[in-house]
């Protein structure tokens, strides 16, 4: 068994739960009570769909993708929310 890297992004939804997608396969989609919960049940959701596409005979996408961070100005007060930091 080999193992692929994939991006998760996470989100702060406002009953305080945060919610995971993997950016490359954006289908797979959870959420869980806190950063640690939410990324075991995106694992768990990325396994039950690696097994849904087995079965139909997809292939899953290749992790590609490249992250890079770019500055945009944005005025004082003007975020709605405030960025997660990891536990």
């Amino acid at each position: 068994m080999m193992l692929k890297n994939f991006t998760a992004c996470y989100t702060k939804l406002e009953d305080n739960y945060i919610m995971g997608q993997l950016l490359e396969w954006p289908n797979v989609l959870t959420s869980g009570k806190d950063m640690k919960d939410c990324e075991e049940m995106l694992k768990d959701a990325a396994h039950e769909m690696m097994l849904a596409y087995k079965d139909d005979g997809m292939k899953i996408p290749n992790p590609s993708l490249i992250i890079k961070p770019i500055s945009i100005p944005i005025d004082d007060g003007m975020l709605e929310n405030e960025l997660i930091s990891e536990e």
